[in-house]
């Protein structure tokens, strides 16, 4: 999918490149009024090349636009989604993504995800039985690595509680295999699934 992706975008630039080397002008609108200063033509030229170039670019970046449905809000997954895999995790607080090529650090710990895709497991608790209170936990298998310890095999935990009449709470942590050195981390937003 990734090279599809590229392979698209390639495409899409050097049709736009043509495209703008044959109009001979660019979609940048915001320059001083273009009627003092260019002759009509020139301006239909500019308009064509701005729908040419919109036209390509939805034509081609299809597979883009279609991997991106696949993100989950994690908190509104359910039983009936599991088990899944996932190709990435979105940490809004950081600006920055986890997926096959790219590792997190919080400290001196990298979080990466390892050979395979991780393969997610889910348990959902409610207490007591009039539903006051109820927890669900989406556990996701990576590799830890820390200069000190060296790298092992860790859990990333995504819980979500929910207690009536109070807003939800989600918290997240990430544990070691030894459960030695856990640590608290700000939760992803949403999860890219493997469907």
């Amino acid at each position: 999918m990734k090279q599809l992706t590229r392979l698209a975008t390639i495409r899409a630039y050097q049709t736009i490149g043509h495209v703008q080397q044959v109009a001979g002008s660019s979609c940048d609108f915001r320059k001083e009024s273009s009627t003092m200063r260019t002759s009509h033509a020139s301006t239909i030229r500019q308009i064509l090349f701005c729908y040419t170039a919109a036209i390509w670019l939805t034509v081609l970046a299809t597979p883009a636009i279609t991997a991106e449905t696949n993100w989950k809000d994690w908190t509104k997954l359910g039983r009936g989604d599991f088990p899944v895999r996932i190709r990435a995790i979105h940490f809004p607080s950081r600006n920055s993504t986890m997926d096959a090529d790219r590792a997190i650090a919080w400290g001196r710990w990298t979080v990466s995800f390892g050979t395979d895709l991780p393969l997610l497991q889910y348990e959902s608790d409610v207490w007591p039985d009039d539903e006051v209170f109820a927890r669900q936990t989406i556990e996701i298998p990576l590799q830890c690595n820390h200069p000190a310890v060296g790298e092992s095999e860790c859990t990333m935990y995504l819980y979500h509680f929910w207690i009536r009449d109070a807003a939800p709470l989600n918290q997240c942590r990430i544990e070691p295999a030894n459960r030695t050195y856990k640590f608290n981390i700000d939760c992803p937003t949403r999860l890219l699934l493997d469907e």
